[in-house]
């Protein structure tokens, strides 16, 4: 019955849990405790993002439609950032609206994550795109489709896994581009993020660095992300 003891036992026996950065927080719980549903803790989802992000001394608005988790697991590269950039292969764009990441030295067939819950709404040649609660919608670039894990039209969590990286399409290997379109977008803080258009890219893009402090997250924190670019 002491909060602060059994906060510490919860996440003392977390930390034994292999991955638990990269799984929905009602799973990773459910592996510390086992409860009888594995999926009891989604209907808290909403009330702790606000909690959090009020603790956090960033208001409410910080908070989405669900929470937000990485794409990969711990300890990927970003290989290429967000903006303008030289020549990289044939049928690339030289001004990038996303950011590359991948596991080297083996960055193949490496599970990739829904960064967000959505809505599946494209899934065409060598890309994947969810529609988030808030509007925006999360691409996710250079799948092969037949590793793709879901539909269009399909409802996908944070944290469920929907495909693998590859080199599908204009690539110089296998590796994920997550892209950030605000398009459409309801949530406030998200919409004080610079447009990609304001500094001369395509319209309708935020930098997925941005994106994520909006969140009070790091997407390369430099304890677990390399910057080879």
């Amino acid at each position: 019955m002491d909060p602060t003891i059994s906060a510490t036992n919860f996440f003392t026996a977390l930390q034994r849990v292999d991955g638990w950065e990269s799984l929905p927080p009602t799973i990773a719980a459910h592996r510390v405790q086992g409860n009888t549903d594995p999926y009891h803790y989604e209907q808290f989802y909403a009330d702790a993002a606000t909690v959090v992000g009020t603790l956090a001394g960033k208001g409410v608005t910080v908070c989405q439609s669900g929470y937000l988790v990485f794409p990969l697991g711990p300890g990927y590269q970003m290989t290429s950032n967000y903006g303008p950039r030289g020549f990289v292969t044939e049928g690339a764009s030289l001004w990038h609206a996303a950011d590359d990441l991948q596991h080297y030295p083996n960055p193949c067939h490496d599970p990739v994550f829904a960064i967000t819950d959505g809505t599946v709404t494209l899934l065409e040649g060598y890309q994947l795109s969810i529609k988030s609660p808030d509007g925006y919608t999360v691409s996710y670039l250079h799948m092969y489709l037949n590793e793709v894990l879901v539909k269009v039209g399909d409802q996908v969590t944070a944290g469920q896994q929907v495909g693998a990286t590859g080199s599908n399409g204009p690539s110089t290997g296998c590796h994920l581009h997550l892209a950030i379109s605000v398009a459409g977008n309801t949530n406030p803080a998200i919409a004080e993020l610079p447009r990609s258009e304001s500094i001369g890219g395509p319209a309708g893009f935020v930098d997925p660095e941005q994106f994520y402090e909006a969140f009070g997250l790091t997407l390369c924190a430099s304890d677990s992300c390399r910057r080879t670019y």
